[in-house]
C-alpha cells in the first residue's frame, strides 16, 4: 500500500505592516519601499510600479491589494499570455493617462480627485483605452504577417493600427466635448490613416489569391519547358536501363 498523499497547504500571502497584500513579483527592496511610502502617507497604497519607478500611491481595498488601475478592477491589470511584453509596454506608454485633461474625466467611474492629485509621472493609463488596445491587438496580431510580410515588423504593424484606432476614439470624445477646429482636424487626420490601414487589410486576401495564381502559372510554364521535358525523358531512359540491368542479373542467377 502506497504512502498517503496529502494536499499541499496553500502558502499564506504576506502583507505589509499596513495590511497591503504583497505581490509575488515584489522583491524585499520593493516591499520595503512600499512600506516606507505607506508609513509616510499613514495608509495602505496600491504599490504597483509607476513610470517614474515609484510605488503607486492610490488607495486599494481590493483583495489583490492593487488599485483600480493596476488590477483591482476588471478592466485593468496585465493580460494573461502576453506574447511580447517589451513591445506591449512601449506602445502602452502612448495611451492617454488618466487626468482632468480627459474629456470624460468628470463622468468616468474610475476617475477621482485622488488620481488628479498624483504627480504626472505616476498617473496610470486609462483602463478603458488599455482594454480596447489589448483586446484589439490580440485579435489582429495573428493576421498581421499576411498584411505586412516583413518578419518581426508585422507585429509592430498590428500595434500601430490598433493604437490609431484607440486615438480616433479619444479624438472623437474630445470633439464631442470641445468642438474646436484643431481637435476636429486631428480627428480627420487619424480617421484618414485608419481608413488607409483598413484598405490595406481588406486587400490582403486578394493579394494572397493573386500570389497563388502567379505561383501556379509559373509552375505550369516550368512543366511545359523543353529543357524540363528533356530532363524527364533522360531520367525515364536511365530508369528503364537500370530495370533492364537488374532483370538481366536476375536471369543469370
Amino acid at each position: 500500500m502506497g504512502a498517503a498523499v496529502f494536499p499541499k497547504a496553500k502558502a499564506e500571502k504576506s502583507h505589509t505592516r499596513c495590511g497591503t497584500p504583497v505581490s509575488p513579483a515584489w522583491d524585499e527592496d520593493w516591499t520595503a519601499l512600499v512600506e516606507a511610502t505607506e508609513l509616510r502617507l499613514s495608509r495602505r497604497i496600491c504599490g504597483a510600479r509607476t513610470i517614474d519607478g515609484e510605488p503607486c500611491g492610490l488607495f486599494s481595498d481590493h483583495e489583490s491589494g492593487r488599485c483600480r488601475f493596476h488590477g483591482g478592477h476588471e478592466q485593468s491589470g496585465a493580460r494573461a499570455g502576453n506574447r511580447n511584453a517589451m513591445l506591449h509596454g512601449l506602445f502602452v506608454r502612448r495611451l492617454q493617462d488618466c487626468g482632468t485633461h480627459c474629456a470624460r474625466f468628470e463622468r468616468c467611474p474610475l476617475a477621482g480627485s485622488d488620481v488628479a492629485e498624483l504627480p504626472a509621472t505616476q498617473r496610470p493609463a486609462c483602463p478603458y483605452e488599455l482594454a480596447e488596445y489589448e483586446l484589439s491587438v490580440e485579435d489582429l496580431a495573428p493576421h498581421a504577417e499576411k498584411l505586412v510580410p516583413v518578419g518581426d515588423y508585422s507585429n509592430q504593424y498590428a500595434h500601430q493600427v490598433v493604437l490609431v484606432q484607440v486615438m480616433i476614439g479619444r479624438a472623437a470624445r474630445a470633439v464631442a466635448a470641445s468642438g474646436s477646429d484643431a481637435t476636429f482636424g486631428a480627428f480627420l487626420r487619424l480617421s484618414s490613416e485608419y481608413r488607409r490601414a483598413l484598405r490595406r487589410m481588406a486587400a490582403a486576401p486578394a493579394r494572397d489569391r493573386e500570389a497563388e495564381k502567379a505561383k501556379a502559372a509559373d509552375l505550369a510554364l516550368v512543366r511545359k519547358s523543353p529543357v524540363l521535358q528533356d530532363l524527364l525523358e533522360h531520367e525515364r531512359i536511365r530508369a528503364e536501363a537500370r530495370r533492364g540491368i537488374l532483370a538481366h542479373a536476375g536471369d543469370g542467377d
